[in-house]
């Protein structure tokens, strides 16, 4: 997904600016297989979720939720949450709840390339400016990095 620096600038600006959801999808072919919701816990993960189940798309296939962190604990207590609200809307989900000390980004690119994923749901720039400058972006390593179209939204 990455391209020219100039396109790279406006698709940033598009993405932080916008009120909407959007999908993103890669140069490459689109690939076919199951959903992949990359889920955080935090308001933009939640606010993606509950978009992407309002779309319906949802309930076409096979979804699984990977939520990424340093303790087991509070992973399962977050996908516990997303689960229930899919649930809730008749979508059934395969957790995998993943303790890493890698960055979540590549966690998030192994998995779905591991399942074979379709489609990358996940909220996006979620961390504080000052933060992200400093560490990077999930997202922005995710945009340039995914081989599937990203259903984002923030």
């Amino acid at each position: 997904m990455a391209g020219d620096n100039e396109g790279d600038l406006t698709l940033k600006k598009v993405l932080k600016d916008t009120p909407r959801a959007m999908v993103v999808v890669p140069k490459t072919g689109l690939p076919d297989g199951p959903v992949v919701i990359a889920y955080d816990g935090s308001l933009q993960a939640a606010r993606a979720l509950s978009v992407f189940v309002a779309t319906g798309l949802g309930e076409t296939g096979k979804i699984h939720v990977v939520s990424v962190r340093s303790s087991t604990f509070a992973t399962a207590e977050r996908t516990e949450r997303a689960c229930k609200f899919l649930s809730h809307h008749k979508i059934e989900a395969v957790v995998h709840n993943l303790s890493s000390s890698a960055p979540p980004e590549d966690v998030i690119l192994e998995q779905v390339g591991r399942l074979n994923a379709g489609l990358l749901v996940m909220g996006a720039y979620g961390r504080p400016v000052l933060r992200e400058f400093f560490v990077g972006s999930v997202t922005r390593k995710v945009l340039e990095e995914s081989p599937v179209p990203l259903f984002l939204y923030h």
